[in-house]
C-alpha cells in the first residue's frame, strides 16, 4: 500500500516492510489523486541489481470514438 512522504509498504515472507520509492511525477501524481490501484509485482533487475517495484492503475475517461483515430499503427490478433 502507498503510505505519505513517497513511501510503500511492501509485504515480504518475514515481515512487512515500508521503503522509500521514486517514480515518474505523472504517474506519482495520479494515484495521489485517486487513481484505482491494481496488481503489484516486485521486479530484479539483475544489470543494475535494484528492485522495481511495478503497479499498475486505472483512470476513468471517456470512451474513444471513432472519429477520433485518423490512422491505425497496427493490430493485436492475439496469434504468434
Amino acid at each position: 500500500s502507498f503510505k505519505k512522504e513517497h513511501r510503500v509498504s511492501v509485504l515480504t515472507l518475514e515481515r512487512r516492510v515500508v521503503v522509500s520509492y521514486t517514480g515518474y511525477d505523472n504517474h506519482v501524481s495520479l494515484i495521489g489523486h485517486g487513481a484505482s490501484i491494481g496488481a503489484a509485482k516486485l521486479w530484479y533487475d539483475q544489470l543494475r541489481q535494484h528492485f522495481y517495484l511495478l503497479v499498475s492503475f486505472e483512470l476513468e475517461g471517456a470512451d474513444p470514438t471513432l472519429e477520433a483515430h485518423t490512422n491505425v499503427v497496427g493490430i493485436d490478433g492475439g496469434m504468434r
